[in-house]
């Protein structure tokens, strides 16, 4: 008899009533679970039937309903009330996309104040309702899984963190709004005022992070000012790409994030009108930004729907992959006559619309980085002797020969 045998054979220890008592309750738990997300399921293919081109309904729609689920989910399994959901990136500004990711990550008294098994059910169930719940894209400060978090955690690691990670903390909104997780939450927000928003003590690493992040999207080039030159560029690479190329969403939030930064504008909601009360964009520019993410999203919203309803073009995500030439090559241009079609447009308008709102966006962004520059430039005392070097470093690599040096400029040149 093997020795795999005689341990099966052994009589197994019997379980304590508060063991039983605990298997009892996890089992309910994932029965609820089960009735949440057949509900959920049900309540997607509603919202997809009865809204179909309505894309900006369905994306209220569809952020509710993740929301509820984040909810019932806690509620499951008994910690509604100590756990504080925070909803950050698009689904914390409020401008998710239906089929975008919507990443969430939890705030507990302590790193260990929830049990282990009780947080992976929690995950599972997120994790099955399929609503693109992404779980992993927390302030990271213990490797991907690190999604339970206290805020001295926070605190601690936060100088440790990527200008991403940074920028991630910048775009939260609590979902379960309970007395507990309120208080959690304000602690959150007050650690994020202090190392972002103060303007006695800017962070460095974030202020380099943007203005990388904003140079890798324009380069050399600030202009464009032909609208020609404009749409070749973005044909060159993808006009389609509306997340990460020139004009698209993440260079309009570099904008609302420089202007955040350089103002103290903490909370992410209604950021462009604060950012025009403080003169940071004009109302001109606050009409554009804000019809340009209206299209953006609807459109991310359709190429979404469009990649769920047609299998041949299965891919993972529209925002980061060549759409346009995937179709193309498939000879399928009636797909983008679909698409027009559904937001209004006629066929031989789709790209124009495009290339218009990415222009907006552009011209804009150009505008925030040259502000962003200045701010650097006319304020030394407020950097580092490293951080000066480094910017300067960038600037010599990159823009800075299309910029006017001003004689403030020259001296911190000088001083360095």
């Amino acid at each position: 008899m093997s020795q795999w045998q005689r341990e099966k054979e052994q009589p197994q220890p019997k379980k304590s009533i508060a063991e039983l008592f605990y298997d009892e309750w996890c089992e309910t738990a994932k029965l609820k679970v089960e009735y949440i997300r057949e509900r959920s399921i049900k309540d997607l293919d509603r919202i997809k039937n009865e809204h179909r081109y309505n894309q900006a309904e369905v994306n209220i729609l569809y952020g509710e309903l993740v929301d509820k689920a984040v909810q019932d989910a806690l509620e499951a399994f008994g910690v509604l009330e100590e756990v504080a959901a925070v909803a950050c990136g698009s689904l914390g500004r409020g401008t998710s996309s239906y089929g975008a990711d919507h990443d969430i990550f939890f705030l507990t008294e302590r790193g260990d104040f929830i049990p282990a098994q009780i947080r992976t059910a929690v995950m599972s169930a997120l994790r099955s309702f399929n609503l693109n719940i992404d779980i992993n894209h927390s302030p990271g400060l213990r490797g991907a899984q690190a999604t339970w978090l206290s805020v001295d955690e926070i605190a601690m690691n936060y100088d440790n963190l990527l200008s991403e990670q940074k920028n991630t903390l910048q775009d939260v909104r609590l979902i379960n709004d309970r007395p507990i997780t309120r208080r959690l939450f304000f602690d959150l927000r007050t650690i994020i005022t202090d190392k972002i928003y103060n303007p006695q003590h800017l962070d460095e690493a974030l202020v380099m992070g943007l203005l990388r992040g904003f140079i890798k999207i324009h380069g050399r080039d600030f202009t464009l000012n032909s609208e020609a030159l404009f749409y070749q560029e973005v044909m060159a690479k993808d006009l389609f790409n509306v997340k990460h190329e020139r004009g698209g969403s993440r260079e309009l939030n570099i904008i609302i994030w420089i202007g955040r930064l350089l103002h103290g504008v903490v909370s992410p909601a209604q950021a462009l009108e604060k950012l025009c009360a403080v003169g940071f964009l004009t109302p001109v520019e606050v009409a554009e930004l804000k019809q340009a993410q209206k299209f953006l999203i609807r459109l991310r919203s359709e190429m979404n729907f469009l990649l769920e309803e047609n299998r041949f073009l299965r891919v993972k995500d529209p925002g980061f992959l060549p759409l346009n030439r995937e179709i193309l090559l498939m000879g399928q241009e009636e797909v983008l006559s679909a698409i027009a079609a559904n937001l209004g447009l006629a066929a031989n308008e789709l790209n124009a619309e495009i290339v218009r709102h990415r222009r907006s966006i552009s011209r804009i962004g150009a505008e925030a980085g040259r502000k962003l520059i200045e701010f650097v430039r006319m304020n030394p005392d407020k950097f580092s002797v490293e951080c000066r070097t480094y910017f300067e470093t960038l600037m010599r690599k990159s823009v800075v020969e299309t910029f006017p040096i001003t004689p403030r400029s020259l001296l911190v040149e000088q001083s360095i």
